[in-house]
């Protein structure tokens, strides 16, 4: 079911079993789902004392943060991880 005007779906065991999909194929799926399109990226880059980029996804849909799932699709690879802040929904 989805909540009305939210855009967030839940979906029971049986539903999902439905599918014919295992568990992590669904999460694949969902994930490749999640929008970005009324984000805006905000990148920053420090040079001293090391080479540093920061970037800033912001928007005013309730779950950019769900983002941090997809951060390189966003941003781009990462040559040496992530650490990612998530202040509120709105922001990572």
């Amino acid at each position: 079911m989805c909540r009305r005007g939210t855009g967030r779906a839940r979906v029971s065991r049986e539903t999902a079993a439905a599918w014919e999909h295992d568990v992590d194929k669904l999460f694949e799926l969902a994930v490749a789902n999640l929008s970005g399109d009324a984000v805006t990226v905000e990148m920053f880059e420090l040079a001293d004392p090391v080479q540093l980029e920061l970037h800033h996804a912001h928007g005013e849909h309730d779950l950019v943060a769900s983002l941090a799932l997809r951060l390189s699709s966003l941003t781009g690879p990462a040559h040496h991880g992530w650490l990612f802040l998530v202040p509120h929904g709105r922001s990572l």
